[in-house]
């Protein structure tokens, strides 16, 4: 797996910023900034029972053992997460990036999004998916040159599956 190095960022205001990979004790302090970040994404899709919203304590430890998991940190806090794995097929799945309400368009996403693909930069491929009414969201994938490769139907609204190859392994 690619190596993670404590960053600061360029952006001006984010100086004291880093990212590095999440450990067990910060999961706590993540899943509330999960519910806190992903509280509005449920009211845009009408749908208060997302998974991110749903789920457990239990849950995120399984995920802390099965994914990687990268916080984004300033002055103590945990502003921001992603998580990430590679399947058989060298696939990196890419999921629940979160922002702190208060801190989201100030380039956090992005960083995060480029840390994740940085710590699996052997991979073949990076797949992430989000609702269609997820317009921010949408936007910076785009912006990452992540494009649309399916769309299936979720209750109330669809969800947008997109990818990109890894130019790091393409020959």
């Amino acid at each position: 797996m690619g190596a993670m190095v404590n960053r600061g960022s360029g952006n001006a205001g984010h100086n004291a910023g880093h990212i590095e990979r999440a450990d067990r004790g910060d999961l706590k302090q993540i899943l509330r900034l999960q519910k806190m970040a992903f509280r509005d994404v449920g009211v845009l899709h009408d749908d208060p029972r997302l998974p991110p919203l749903v789920q457990t304590y239990e849950g995120i430890v399984l995920d802390y053992e099965k994914k990687i998991i990268l916080k984004y940190t300033e002055r103590g806090r945990i502003l921001g997460s992603v998580r990430g794995y590679m399947d058989e097929s060298k696939a990196c799945h890419i999921g629940r990036l979160m922002v702190h309400p208060d801190y989201q368009n100030r380039g956090i996403g992005t960083r995060l999004m480029e840390a994740i693909e940085g710590y699996f930069d052997h991979c073949s491929r990076y797949r992430i998916f989000t609702g269609n009414k997820s317009e921010n969201s949408l936007h910076l994938y785009r912006k990452l040159d992540y494009g649309e490769v399916d769309r299936r139907e979720a209750g109330t609204h669809y969800l947008v599956y997109m990818q990109k190859e890894n130019r790091k392994t393409v020959d």
